[in-house]
């Protein structure tokens, strides 16, 4: 079952998003942990020595020295090496899921024998000869068909 227009061109804006972000984060945690001797403090490289201070709407929050930092960027590259793996792989879920595609649990026994109460319960017959009557349904007013070469005998 093929999904209704608006949402399937949802999950593509939604799924091309989701590969242009983790693209960014995979390929940016790539170029952070290929140079693990490299430490930056935001824009800047650090050397030996250096200290990063840290500051958050303005305001001094503390300092990391050169092993600290070079630590931090090294968890900040892995995190966004895992996330963006996980943003590819959800775009590309989304690119080729099918919306409005029915569960298996929308075919259960339990959902179909409810449609065909509900059909019961509105007075209208099932529409194929073989079907099962629900519990307290009348029967058809018509006589039951014989096979061919069944006959009844009158006693």
């Amino acid at each position: 079952m093929v999904g209704k227009p608006r949402e399937r061109s949802g999950n593509i804006v939604y799924g091309v998003l989701c590969l242009i972000i983790g693209g960014f984060m995979f390929f940016g945690s790539i170029g952070i942990l290929s140079q693990p001797n490299t430490v930056s403090c935001g824009d800047q490289t650090m050397s030996q020595g250096d200290t990063c201070e840290q500051f958050s709407n303005g305001s001094y929050t503390g300092s990391r020295d050169y092993a600290q930092q070079q630590q931090s960027n090294q968890t900040t590259g892995i995190f966004a090496l895992v996330f963006g793996l996980l943003f590819v792989v959800g775009g590309i879920f989304l690119l080729f899921s099918r919306p409005g595609h029915t569960s298996a649990s929308s075919s259960s026994p339990s959902s179909m024998r409810s449609r065909t109460n509900s059909l019961s319960q509105s007075g209208s017959s099932p529409s194929s000869p073989h079907s099962v009557p629900q519990p307290g349904a009348s029967p058809p007013s018509s006589s039951p068909r014989q096979p061919e070469g069944w006959h009844r005998e009158s006693s």
